[in-house]
């Protein structure tokens, strides 16, 4: 055996030693650091290590860090001045470490993902990792009466409904990764399984937002990945179109008349008060005063809490954005969305294997659904939403490296067209 093949078996040893490194990480981070007991080993303990390891294997082979990384790390840069507007200094801190390790786990996940490409792995983990917290929750957490209430919610390790659902949507997103993946019969049972088990749960969090996110996520699911199917079966796009509009209907009208999550959307839809009234939209209208107070930087990181009324967050990823880190925050973390979502439609004009081109379809309507989760959540302040985002732009950077002479073809190719106004061929591979 030559020394070039020795190495390589080597190179490939070690890369699937990080991919199992990071799919442990996953686990021991996002259930077992719930416990009380684990949080402060899986945070300062197994945390850098992991980090130093994944790190030090980059060092050795390092490549282009990705524009995404880049650009959460000018945006950690950037809170710094908004320090001069705090008011609570030990939250503005606090988020700023919270911020740095999303960074750190950031470049990590995508470290892993680029040298091994083996999103398989990662998906079965937040998969395994959604199931353990589910199955401990519904045994040890249960559900508690909401105050004047006759509807019961569903609560997890935290006491939080809201986390709980998001774990369960994020399994549901790990099993759809997956589903082309499955071929035998146990395999398409277990995640059917799945799915029913993590939407009952986020229908019995009663969590709206997580609720609305994973419709959108399933809906873009079926409409991307499963497109040419159904104009190529117009008969079975026809059929199975009336059996989802049943299905839906009864399900809406079961959810509205039997659930608590059915209770809290129409609380919405009965209010006699005008919408501005909701508390939500107070919270926009003070973190817009709070922008204006700041336009530039913003008043400051965890800052938004400490100058409301309310005492309370401001349930936005985008009013977060623009109220603590300003115009310049906002726009710097719509880049970073942006850069992620252009990558993958790039390489979906270039990919033909129709394995790679379902997850990255699928990886479309995750970075939607999430776009729009957003409305409700701080989400680049939630490692958990945030190892989403990772995935999708490391497994993008990942193909990227695979498939780059082909990109660079398509790209001048696309040049050409366009100067000489000629109609452009693809030039898909497999």
């Amino acid at each position: 055996m030559s020394t070039a093949t020795t190495l390589n078996i080597k190179e490939k040893y070690n890369d699937n030693y990080l991919a199992f490194a990071l799919a442990s990480y996953i686990l021991l981070l996002m259930f077992f650091g719930r416990f009380e007991a684990f949080q402060e080993i899986s945070i300062w303990v197994i945390g850098p290590i992991f980090s130093v390891l994944v790190i030090a294997n980059y060092a050795k082979r390092p490549f282009d860090i990705p524009k995404e990384v880049m650009l959460l790390g000018i945006f950690w840069l950037w809170v710094f001045p908004g320090y001069f507007m705090v008011l609570d200094f030990d939250g503005y801190f606090r988020y700023v470490r919270l911020l740095f390790t999303i960074i750190v786990l950031f470049f990590c996940v995508e470290i892993v993902m680029v040298k091994t490409g083996n999103i398989n792995l990662i998906c079965k983990a937040l998969i395994l990792n959604s199931l353990l917290f589910c199955a401990y929750n519904y045994i040890v957490g249960g559900f508690s009466p909401e105050e004047g209430n006759e509807f019961w919610r569903l609560k997890g390790l935290d006491q939080t409904s809201n986390g709980f659902a998001i774990f369960s949507l994020v399994g549901l997103i790990g099993v759809l990764f997956l589903w082309r993946e499955a071929k035998s019969l146990p395999s398409k049972i277990f995640y059917i399984l799945s799915i029913v088990l993590f939407v009952t749960t986020i229908i019995l969090t009663a969590s709206r937002s997580t609720f609305i996110t994973a419709l959108i996520i399933f809906g873009l699911w079926v409409l991307l990945c499963y497109k040419e199917k159904f104009v190529n079966n117009m008969f079975i796009f026809v059929f199975l179109l009336i059996l989802s509009s049943s299905i839906v209907w009864f399900g809406y009208s079961y959810i509205m008349d039997e659930t608590y999550l059915g209770d809290r959307f129409g609380k919405i839809s009965e209010s006699d008060e005008d919408l501005t009234g909701e508390v939500r939209f107070l919270l926009y209208e003070e973190g817009f005063e709070m922008f204006k107070e700041s336009p530039l930087y913003g008043v400051g990181l965890s800052q938004f809490k400490a100058r409301s009324v309310f005492n309370s967050y401001s349930h936005s990823l985008y009013m977060e954005l623009l109220s603590t880190t300003g115009l310049g925050g906002f726009l710097i973390m719509l880049t970073f969305y942006v850069v992620i979502f252009r990558r993958v439609q790039k390489l979906k004009k270039v990919i033909k294997n129709k394995d790679v081109l379902y997850k990255l379809n699928f990886s479309t309507a995750v970075l939607i659904g999430l776009a729009i989760f957003g409305l409700f959540n701080v989400s680049f302040l939630d490692i958990v939403i945030m190892l989403q985002f990772a995935i999708v732009a490391g497994y993008s950077s990942y193909l990227v490296h695979q498939y780059r002479e082909y990109i660079d073809e398509e790209l001048v190719r696309e040049k050409y067209s366009k100067l000489f106004n000629s109609p452009k061929t693809s030039s898909q591979i497999s």
